[in-house]
């Protein structure tokens, strides 16, 4: 599920909960749960001007590696 949200945010670019929920096909309320674990372990960050989250650009290097080495699931 993570992985699929966060194929889903921008790393610019704010992105809503329910734009990453239409795309992933699961609720706002699922994608929030899983964006807020990953605010706390510092992966994404939250827009607070305003509705949003990005990678954090400390974590997009690490999180490139991770999923480059990552077997696809699909």
């Amino acid at each position: 599920m993570r992985s699929k949200i966060l194929d889903n945010i921008g790393k610019e670019e704010w992105s809503t909960t329910t734009t990453i929920s239409k795309n992933v096909g699961v609720t706002s309320s699922t994608v929030l749960y899983h964006l807020k674990n990953m605010e706390r372990e510092e992966a994404v960050e939250r827009n607070m001007k305003g509705r949003g989250w990005r990678i954090t650009p400390f974590q997009q290097i690490e999180l490139t590696e991770y999923f480059s080495k990552r077997p696809s699931r699909r």
